[in-house]
């Protein structure tokens, strides 16, 4: 699988976004909140990512932005195939490491 993050891998209109938050799973995290909705005919998977300005300054948000998207990028398979997942990030995220943040997911996406 390619480490990338391409923009069919995204999730960019605001009705994708409302899809997910209406339809889908909720899993809270101490450093995120997770929705995902799964469209299993889908051969990849889609990220989305919300940072309001409650998380910190603008340098806080794009930091934890950037880390869920490394994270997404490096672990694609620990994502159900064909899931459109948003991330909406805690002030706690501020605080954490790449290693912190993919050990959260891994606790919430086990291998069933």
């Amino acid at each position: 699988m390619a480490a990338t993050f391409s923009k069919d891998e995204r999730i960019r209109r605001k009705q994708d976004f409302q899809r997910v938050y209406q339809g889908g799973k909720k899993i809270v995290s101490s450093s995120f909140i997770l929705y995902y909705y799964l469209e299993p005919e889908r051969p990849y998977r889609r990220l989305g990512i919300a940072a309001s300005r409650k998380v910190g300054n603008a340098v806080k948000r794009n930091r934890c932005k950037r880390l869920v998207r490394e994270v997404f990028r490096q672990n694609k398979d620990l994502f159900p195939q064909g899931a459109d997942i948003v991330f909406v990030v805690a002030r706690a995220m501020t605080e954490k490491y790449y290693s912190d943040i993919l050990s959260e997911i891994y606790r919430v996406f086990q291998p069933h």
